[in-house]
């Protein structure tokens, strides 16, 4: 299963507490968040198994992970 649904899920989620709450950081994390998913995405060799690559949930999950790493 590709977990992309999941990040951008989280990140929605953090932009309405922070409007919500009036918390930045929150806003500050879903931003993060989404640019790590689109420098992931970036990258040529990750397409998912539903559009015909062979990227499962654990690589794209890497991906992502390591954007965000990557991107402190």
């Amino acid at each position: 299963a590709n977990p992309t649904a999941m990040f951008l899920s989280a990140a929605m989620m953090l932009d309405w507490l922070g409007d919500r709450c009036g918390n930045p950081a929150a806003g500050r994390a879903a931003g993060r968040i989404r640019a790590a998913v689109e420098q992931a995405f970036g990258q040529d060799e990750l397409l998912p198994v539903e559009l015909g690559g062979s990227a499962g949930t654990r690589r794209i999950f890497e991906a992502v992970q390591r954007s965000m790493i990557d991107n402190g």
